[in-house]
């Protein structure tokens, strides 16, 4: 197991931990940096704390792609290791510019092989690859917007905003009405 994969192992135990008791990652990071022996590989120790540290500040955009694109399944239903999987992969896959998505999907995959059922590791392959494919996430701190025309009318969403419908009055005017999404 090379070291990049005992760091995901590392920082997937200390999410699945804190998920199930209702506590804070970083301080049961530390709180195992205090325990932690000479013995421990810095370069593990580190990658699990940098994945930790990214996924907590970015929890809530990495659980509305969850919910977005695990279609009919709540966080709640999913299970604890599992939906940590995912966060782990979707913050490599998005916000981890040096890690290839496939590695990200191959990884989060193996995961789920060795700690879940066979048919998580095909739901959470389905869930990534799904995020990977999705044109709404070119870059990981902006927002992309999807564009689309319909009878004269351009349409545009993106991950966080509502659907904007914006009316072209002459060649050079736009205005633009909010929409509710269904």
């Amino acid at each position: 197991m090379s070291a990049r994969s005992k760091a995901r192992k590392q920082a997937l135990d200390i999410l699945y931990e804190a998920d199930i008791r209702g506590a804070n990652s970083l301080e049961l990071l530390a709180n195992r940096e205090l325990l932690a022996s000479h013995d421990e590989v810095p370069a593990i120790r580190e990658y699990a704390k940098e994945l930790l540290e990214g996924i907590v500040s970015n929890l809530r955009k990495i659980d509305e792609l969850i919910v977005t694109y695990a279609r009919g399944w709540d966080m709640d239903r999913l299970a604890t290791i599992d939906r940590n999987i995912l966060r782990l992969g979707i913050f490599e896959i998005v916000w981890a510019d040096e890690i290839d998505d496939s590695v990200a999907i191959s990884e989060a995959i193996a995961l789920a092989k060795d700690l879940s059922t066979e048919e998580s590791s095909t739901f959470i392959h389905g869930v990534l690859g799904a995020i990977i494919t999705s044109n709404t996430l070119a870059t990981p701190h902006v927002s992309i917007p999807r564009i689309f025309v319909s009878n004269k009318n351009i349409h545009h969403t993106s991950l966080n905003d509502p659907v904007h419908h914006i009316t072209k009055e002459n060649t050079n005017t736009y205005t633009k009405d909010t929409c509710r999404i269904n």
